[in-house]
């Protein structure tokens, strides 16, 4: 029994072997094919990267010279901001003079109101006099 397991055994392997043999060639044969295929995406995709890289730099030294340009720019604006700041320091000097003199005229004004208003009633008072001192005419209003 052992020896006819055995011989069968070894006629289905004379049969099965070269089957699986070339089924494994075939498996090899489409694999190395994909791989192939890959390869040549591969060299593809690389070429199209080194060409995005080589744009990029471009990019990027275009940027470095924008970057140069804006702080020569940037330079060129140091010596009017400043006299614009002064200018603007000047501005709230005055404003703050101005504010300060407004206030002493003010506080003046409250401390000495008794002597201003005495002192502009004798200037209209004045001329309220000499109207005074003329001859002043009635007139009733009866005319004949």
């Amino acid at each position: 029994m052992l020896d006819d397991f055995l011989y069968t055994s070894r006629n289905l392997a004379e049969v099965l072997i070269p089957i699986l043999i070339a089924i494994v060639l075939i498996a090899l044969i489409v694999f190395i094919f994909k791989l192939v295929k890959f390869i040549s995406s591969l060299e593809n995709t690389l070429t199209k990267v080194d060409e995005t890289i080589v744009k990029v730099n471009g990019t990027i030294t275009e940027i470095d010279e924008t970057i140069i340009v804006t702080r020569a720019s940037i330079a060129k604006l140091d010596e009017p901001l400043a006299t614009l700041a002064n200018v603007s320091n000047t501005v709230d000097s005055i404003n703050s003079t101005a504010n300060g003199i407004v206030g002493s005229v003010a506080n003046f004004a409250i401390n000495n109101s008794d002597s201003l208003v005495n002192w502009t009633k004798d200037i209209f008072g004045k001329k309220d006099k000499d109207v005074s001192d003329e001859e002043v005419q009635e007139d009733f209003g009866i005319y004949e």
